[in-house]
């Protein structure tokens, strides 16, 4: 009798065991990269940005415009407001002219060309999707991973044969804090850090975006000055160049 009402209680603590682990699995499969906000389409920006290149470091500010997922113009500015370069890109083509040397850059906006025209080593459209505090990947690519504390929570996307994504995401405030993009084999390729958090027009966008770069040895800051969400754009972002100036063209590769 007491043999039988052991294996009794042994059965139902096994079965209870069972059902706690289904639950914590549930849980986790429930846990969701949120998607993008859709009501956020265009951006105007005025920033102080600071860059550091291995044994050189440069002050200088931007105002940008950003249509979407379409098109960005920059003005750069050097110290004392002196404007030094302007920016045109789309996913397909990228213009930039550099007002001191008084030439022309002109190619494919990939990682390499825009390292080149503004000392940004991302492709346009990883540009555009971060300074948005938003994933290159898409969102319902990433999967939980783990807790990293109390409110932050690390998601991966493994869905890019050339990379793997990582996401830091608070609980509390629903935003992204970090993103990491690492190589096949571990190497860390990029590290953005969001920092101060603000809400605009009902949109969360951080005044203060880090990018590090540790294989290149670069790191850039962006401090927000100026920030308007879903403004109207009243012409072109394109610009006229004149016929005397030298046009480069940028390897397309």
């Amino acid at each position: 009798m007491k043999t039988s009402i052991s294996l009794s209680i042994i059965f139902i603590l096994l079965i209870s065991c069972s059902t706690v682990k289904q639950k914590v699995d549930t849980d986790v499969v429930n846990i969701i990269f949120p998607e993008r906000n859709t009501n956020f389409k265009d951006l105007s920006i005025k920033s102080s940005i600071s860059a550091a290149m291995k044994d050189q470091s440069m002050m200088a500010s931007a105002n940008m415009m950003i249509a979407q997922m379409d098109s960005i113009s920059m003005n750069l500015f050097g110290p004392f407001g002196i404007p030094f370069g302007k920016l045109y890109a789309t996913k397909d083509y990228v213009l930039f002219y550099n007002i001191m040397t008084n030439q022309v850059l002109e190619g494919k906006p990939t990682a390499e060309n825009m390292r080149t025209a503004v000392f940004l080593p991302l492709t346009y459209e990883d540009f555009i999707r971060l300074i948005r505090c938003e994933t290159p990947g898409e969102p319902k690519d990433f999967i939980f991973e783990k807790n990293l504390n109390d409110d932050e929570m690390l998601f991966k996307n493994s869905k890019n044969p050339k990379y793997f994504e990582y996401a830091v995401l608070s609980k509390s405030k629903k935003v992204i804090t970090q993103y990491q993009r690492k190589d096949s084999d571990g190497t860390l390729i990029l590290h953005v850090f969001y920092i101060e958090y603000i809400k605009n027009s009902g949109i969360d966008f951080s005044q203060k975006q880090v990018y590090k770069f540790p294989e290149l040895d670069v790191n850039l800051t962006l401090e927000i000055t100026d920030l308007k969400i879903n403004p109207v754009f009243e012409k072109p972002f394109s610009f006229s160049i004149p016929a005397n100036i030298d046009r480069i063209k940028l390897d397309g590769n």
